[in-house]
């Protein structure tokens, strides 16, 4: 039987969709429908293996997804599995779901959802940060060192808008003057952005509904300073981060752990502070570094509408003691060169010089960390975005 002129294994029932129209169901066994799954979610051409692991993912989701008490179990597009019905199938696909017959993935004695794609960027994600839910023990983000194969691997030079452009895009009915990321994933995926407009208003929206709203590819992206074109690389360093906004000063660390659970509902990234206040050790929860006192008063004012005590403190900048360097050139121009690409990617970098031994080298800086944990994770993020040789050196020679 045909539809559109597309021809179908099994048979075709009509039946009226609930919102007006009609809805086509194709009544099919499992062997016929993974035949005509498999290369339309993988080009048949590609190696035998490869395709039995198409076959038993692509199974494993089909029959997680049976939905007894529904007219239909899935759909035949992306919103489930890509299927083509009998003009859609090619014989080496066909072997490879007969070869594994019968075979799925599972976990705890059920069959699971077995959710794949086509690029990873570099790091899958955890379930429960895509679609929500409760986590999954075998649903996690892991890294995938393969994905640099993918022709998606690396987007395109990163898009450039203006406060206007991207307040319009985003339909916020106002200029965007703020817009930063408040919560990512393990991947390190958006889950969170909020954006403060002109006329005062601050909305949080989700990485998903950012990247619905601007065509974006996926929701790893990165925010490169204010609105308006990214700033041309420099040797100098920005000043120094002068000022610290805290939402509260709690007398205990429960009380402020409390806090700061009920803050970062808001949207905010939170860290937890100790600081001496009139004489009394207390604890800071703190919402955001500044450089400058009224952009650190504008947080302040927020947070006191939100019914918090918010105070601004010194921020006690304490030195670096290591450096994230994307490469090394043995020339200037080559590691502003750099410098720029990394821009592009959304990464903040800038260039060092060193000495050694007779010469000097360039290094393209992407982050000053004081403890040995972040540092890693910095670096372990540049080299799953492409920058293979990132790594991490001391901030300042003994």
């Amino acid at each position: 039987m045909s539809v559109d002129g597309r021809r179908y294994r099994g048979s075709l029932e009509l039946r009226a969709a609930s919102g007006g129209g009609v809805d086509v169901v194709n009544r099919v066994g499992l062997v016929d429908y993974l035949a005509g799954v498999v290369p339309r979610e993988m080009p048949a051409s590609w190696p035998a293996q490869a395709l039995r692991a198409q076959a038993v993912a692509a199974r494993s989701y089909a029959v997680a997804g049976l939905r007894p008490d529904r007219t239909f179990d899935v759909h035949a597009d992306t919103r489930s599995q890509v299927y083509g019905g009998r003009d859609g199938e090619d014989a080496r696909a066909t072997a490879a779901v007969r070869a594994t017959s019968g075979l799925v993935l599972s976990h705890g004695g059920g069959v699971v959802r077995a959710f794949f794609h086509s690029t990873s960027g570099g790091h899958t994600e955890n379930v429960e940060n895509v679609w929500g839910g409760s986590p999954r023990p075998y649903l996690v983000g892991v890294d995938d060192p393969f994905d640099s194969a993918s022709p998606y691997h690396r987007w395109p030079d990163a898009i450039r808008l203006s406060g206007e452009e991207l307040g319009r895009r985003l339909r916020l009915g106002s200029a965007v003057r703020e817009f930063r990321v408040t919560l990512r994933g393990v991947s390190p995926r958006v889950r969170r952005v909020t954006a403060r407009t002109r006329d005062g208003g601050l909305v949080v929206l989700t990485g998903a509904e950012v990247r619905s709203r601007l065509g974006l590819r996926d929701t790893w992206f990165y925010v490169n300073g204010e609105m308006g074109p990214a700033p041309a690389p420099s040797a100098s360093r920005p000043g120094p981060v002068r000022y610290l906004v805290y939402a509260a000063a709690a007398p205990g660390r429960a009380r402020a752990r409390a806090i700061a659970r009920r803050v970062r509902r808001t949207g905010r990234d939170v860290v937890l502070r100790r600081r001496t206040v009139a004489g009394v050790r207390r604890h800071l929860v703190v919402t955001g570094r500044f450089r400058l006192l009224a952009n650190a008063r504008r947080e302040r004012t927020d947070l006191r509408s939100l019914g918090y005590p918010a105070g601004i403190g010194s921020a006690r900048a304490r030195p670096s003691r290591f450096i994230v360097v994307a490469g090394v050139r043995s020339s200037r121009g080559a590691a502003v060169r750099l410098v720029r690409q990394l821009r592009r990617d959304g990464v903040r970098a800038r260039v060092l010089s060193r000495r050694r031994g007779s010469r000097t080298v360039y290094l393209a800086v992407a982050g000053f960390h004081r403890r040995l944990a972040p540092a890693r994770l910095r670096r372990d993020e540049l080299r799953r975005r492409g920058y293979r040789r990132a790594a991490i050196g001391p901030a300042r020679r003994r």
